[in-house]
């Protein structure tokens, strides 16, 4: 049984009947299971093993709410991509506290950031993450065009400011 299988069947024994999107709960587990390298925990070893490996490492997730876990799921390809997306954001922004001069077409970079926290947004259970990204990215943006000289509580952790 692969990781992938393992996972999607914890899934399935944690929602018991309620109801879930198949198709991007399925994908959500598959990009989840590459993301995190799962399928190389099972490389030579036998199955009762990999099931107790993927088990113990996904076992924090599977503390939270069945309707949070569903929502992380089949939201996980965007997930990852505002994190990616934001994570950009925050190297431009560490880049400028550096002295680079790395100004932003704010109207293209807040559209992106807008279309994904607008696609998230329709999952309740994820707004409070999707806030946090969001206004930290916001942050991030005008300080990098110098129209604040506050900072993200990410960049301020990532260039030591005390």
């Amino acid at each position: 049984m692969s990781a992938e299988e393992i996972l999607y069947n914890l899934f399935l024994n944690k929602m018991g009947n309620a109801p879930f999107n198949g198709k991007k709960l399925a994908e959500g587990v598959r990009g989840y299971v590459r993301d995190n390298g799962l399928n190389n925990a099972c490389v030579g070893t036998d199955e009762k093993t990999c099931k107790m490996l993927v088990e113990t490492y996904v076992e924090p997730i599977f503390r939270l709410s069945a309707d949070y876990v569903r929502a992380y799921f089949e939201n996980y390809d965007m997930i990852v991509e505002l994190n990616a997306y934001s994570n950009e954001i925050l190297e431009l922004a560490v880049r400028t506290h550096n002295g680079e001069n790395m100004k932003m077409d704010n109207d293209a970079i807040e559209g992106k950031l807008t279309s994904l926290a607008r696609g998230l947004y329709k999952e309740p259970m994820l707004k409070s993450m999707v806030d946090m990204q969001v206004s930290e990215g916001l942050l991030d943006i005008a300080y990098i065009n110098g129209k604040s000289d506050k900072m993200s509580m990410r960049l301020s952790r990532r260039v030591n400011v005390k």
